[in-house]
């Protein structure tokens, strides 16, 4: 039998994480590396779904 995760709002720090992750990996692909915003937000994107996933979120929500 399939246990359920309870669903529940995200933490504040879990919400300002995803936002520092995009700026830190904004800063590292546009002025260290010297690469295109695309990979930045799609890297953001997946870390962001971890934390959804995290919360209790499932696949068919996302």
């Amino acid at each position: 039998m399939a246990k359920e995760k309870v669903r529940r709002k995200p933490y504040l720090w879990e919400a300002l994480l995803c936002i520092v992750f995009l700026v830190v990996s904004l800063y590292f692909v546009l002025i260290r590396w010297g690469g295109d915003a695309h990979m930045a937000l799609v890297i953001s994107a997946v870390f962001a779904t971890f934390i959804a996933k995290r919360t209790g979120i499932s696949w068919d929500e996302l």
